[in-house]
């Protein structure tokens, strides 16, 4: 918005393609704002880089907002894009495809509780040493109603549970120095922490992971990138009214 001083911003989602299980969608954001140049293009998804206004003032911003959407872009599968003519407007595109699912298939497990008022206000311990899953679990978690704490190594996230201990910890098992399986076992080892229910964060869903995450006393796991109602199921199954 901060590049559009008059006109509008849009957003269009189009179906490029699609088959059994699965479906292409186009999404493009359009502006009627100041336009890039097109030297600055070539830079514009690197981090910290910032278009500059007609008077030749960069635009303020923490320059990291196109450079974290081209990254969860390739995750997906997709490509950015821009167009751009100074001083008409811009147009960002990207493709991405996406399993279709229909959610009267979906069954609900007698044991998950559905009343998802438990997540409010619900205090959790989100740990992982990689700052875009940092940014975009918090914010889907907010979105829940949870309230976050973040660390992003085993040392910050003890310093976090002596100051508060949560209702839940999300864990990441690769990190750098003690490992997400190494922290869990010290956390048992401590009275306060016995009980804690523990949710491993894995980029890895085989059989020797999810025995480790286990046998190190964790009390279950999560594939990543995970799918946003698979987490909320988890939280209704581990936290407590």
């Amino acid at each position: 918005m901060k590049f559009t001083h008059k006109g509008e911003v849009s957003l269009h989602v189009a179906v490029q393609a699609q088959q059994a299980g699965n479906i292409r969608l186009l999404f493009c954001v359009r502006d009627t704002g100041v336009g890039i140049p097109a030297e600055q293009r070539e830079r514009l998804f690197e981090p910290f880089v910032r278009i500059e206004a007609e008077d030749g003032k960069a635009i303020r911003g923490a320059g990291l907002g196109l450079s974290i959407s081209r990254h969860l872009v390739e995750l997906m599968g997709g490509t950015i894009r821009v167009e751009s003519i100074p001083g008409i407007g811009s147009e960002f595109s990207f493709q991405a495809d996406f399993a279709l699912v229909d959610e009267t298939s979906v069954p609900q497990t007698e044991e998950t509780p559905t009343d998802t008022t438990i997540l409010a206000g619900a205090p959790l311990l989100l740990v992982d040493d990689d700052p875009l899953n940092l940014m975009i679990g918090t914010e889907i978690l907010q979105k829940f109603g949870c309230a976050v704490v973040t660390a992003e190594d085993a040392t910050q996230a003890l310093a976090a549970l002596e100051k508060q201990t949560p209702a839940l910890v999300l864990l990441d098992i690769e990190m750098p120095g003690m490992k997400g399986d190494e922290l869990t076992r010290h956390l048992r080892q401590d009275e306060r922490w016995k009980s804690l229910p523990i949710i491993a964060l894995t980029a890895h869903a085989g059989s020797d992971i999810r025995e480790r995450c286990l046998d190190s006393g964790m009390n279950d796991y999560l594939a990543k990138p995970f799918d946003v109602a698979h987490l909320q199921a988890l939280l209704l199954r581990w936290l407590k009214p």
